[in-house]
């Protein structure tokens, strides 16, 4: 019965699937290392996402290879990146 009922409020319902256009908003929450950093998007409108970015293309130095001074330089300059100028 009820899903029934639900089946045929759906498909009455106008199909109006708003989306705000895109880019969303996004807020940086932290620089995980040189090519990965966690983001709240706002995706609706108090609708937000948490997500990991991997960013396409880059291959870091990682925190826990053989050069981890090398991973820490890559993370901090991602971070002055993302502040931008």
């Amino acid at each position: 019965m009820y899903r029934a009922l639900l089946a045929a409020l759906l498909w009455a319902m106008p199909a109006v699937a708003e989306t705000l256009p895109g880019p969303y908003a996004a807020e940086i929450l932290r620089v995980i290392d040189g090519d990965t950093f966690e983001a709240r998007i706002r995706l609706w409108l108090n609708q937000d996402l948490v997500q990991k970015v991997r960013l396409a293309g880059i291959d870091a130095p990682e925190l826990t290879g053989p050069c981890p001074e090398a991973g820490r330089a890559a993370r901090a300059r991602l971070a002055e990146l993302l502040d931008g100028p």
